[in-house]
């Protein structure tokens, strides 16, 4: 099983308004999946970049506010138990994110909280580490220089790749978790099919 998150965060960095959770098999289809929002605190401290980044997208920002009247210990306690559900039922899945720094930050911050294990886990043979997409590229890029990690990306029109691209663009308005969770995990399918190119190169 492949998984990936995204939080959206408003009028701070560090204050999330919305997460998503999707669950996929290898051929892409969707498992599991969960979309939890979060209040906007009252009398909090304004982060000028990231109000900056939403008025450039007000629809963007208007799709990820609750219409709901959960508090967010509710909807984190729904993400927590999300993860325990989907440990118990698939120990061995992989997590791909596109900021492990952020996410997966405040993904453990918020287990941690409630006092859940973190999500990373090392120890009794089991390794669990998330995968940043946008780090493997960069890697990609490095090791084989720009334009030939262009070319190999000419596996773009894979049916798994144009099917997460199809679903992120179908989910509705961008910069939202949903659709942020698809395009990362086209990202992934991407990458994968592109050191399959290298390999299949390299045999050849």
């Amino acid at each position: 099983m492949i998984v990936t998150l995204d939080f959206e965060c408003y009028p701070t960095a560090s204050n999330w308004i919305s997460v998503a959770v999707i669950c996929i098999d290898k051929n892409g289809n969707t498992i599991s999946s969960l979309l939890e929002y979060a209040k906007v605190p009252k009398n909090t401290t304004i982060d000028p970049v990231n109000i900056k980044f939403w008025e450039k997208n007000p629809n963007a920002l208007k799709s990820n506010l609750p219409t709901h009247n959960h508090t967010k210990k509710q909807s984190e306690l729904r993400l927590c138990n999300f993860f325990t559900t989907l440990r118990s039922e698939c120990p061995h899945f992989f997590l791909v994110c596109d900021n492990i720094s952020f996410d997966i930050l405040l993904l453990n911050n918020i287990l941690k909280k409630h006092k859940f294990p973190s999500i990373n886990i090392r120890g009794n043979g089991i390794y669990h580490q998330p995968l940043c997409v946008w780090t493997l590229k960069w890697q990609l890029q490095n090791i084989f220089g720009s334009q030939k990690f262009k070319d190999l990306q000419s596996t773009r029109s894979t049916p798994l790749v144009s099917q997460m691209l199809t679903d992120s663009a179908n989910s509705g308005v961008k910069h939202t978790p949903v659709s942020d969770c698809y395009a990362i995990l086209a990202s992934y399918f991407l990458l994968l099919e592109v050191q399959k190119n290298l390999k299949v190169r390299s045999l050849t």
